[in-house]
């Protein structure tokens, strides 16, 4: 997998082929930051203590939770 994602592509290959590869890569990349963020958040909504109410905190508990519309 690593080979796949990060090698240097090979002389000869079609436009298809690139574009695949290219197409590999930013689904890989755009799937690693979408769970940095996840398990960030998580994280931060696991802290219980008073002092740290911090923006990250209520926002990822507010994500998380859910929003209660009246």
């Amino acid at each position: 997998m690593i080979n796949k994602l990060f090698a240097s592509p090979k002389s000869g290959i079609t436009d298809d082929e690139y574009r695949a590869k290219i197409k590999y890569q930013v689904n890989f990349l755009t799937i690693a930051i979408i769970l940095t963020v996840v398990i960030t958040m998580l994280l931060a909504s696991l802290q219980k203590s008073p002092a740290s109410r911090s923006f990250l905190r209520g926002f990822s508990s507010g994500i998380l939770d859910g929003v209660s519309v009246p």
